[in-house]
């Protein structure tokens, strides 16, 4: 009975598993894109290629403290092509655009909370 209730425990991980791989696999990506602006001899793409290269390696060491980043990222460099650099900048791109405004509207919102208590 135990190794059946074990059983279906790691079947039921398994699309979770999956998933996670999915998403390490997709901010690795990001992470080659942060690591091609921060080539760049623009100081400003320079500087936004840190920003994109430290949240997605946030967002790695948080999901998979674990995984071998550098092997991982490595990965994805031999495998993307021009096209999918295109494709992925844009994802990474609205990604973290849309986690900035979030971000800002939470020290709106703390701003305002903090008003409302003096």
């Amino acid at each position: 009975m135990k190794r059946l209730i074990a059983t279906i425990g790691l079947l039921v991980m398994l699309p979770f598993a999956a998933i996670a791989d999915d998403m390490n696999t997709a901010d690795l990506n990001c992470l080659v894109i942060g690591a091609r602006m921060m080539a760049s001899t623009d100081e400003h793409v320079k500087n936004s290629g840190m920003i994109v290269s430290m949240y997605f390696i946030g967002r790695l060491d948080g999901r998979a403290p674990t995984q071998n980043i550098e092997n991982g990222l490595y990965q994805q460099i031999m495998n993307m092509s021009p096209a999918a650099l295109k494709t992925e900048a844009k994802r990474c791109s609205d990604l973290l655009a849309s986690r900035g405004k979030e971000i800002t509207e939470m020290g709106q919102h703390l701003a305002a909370r903090g008003q409302q208590k003096q």
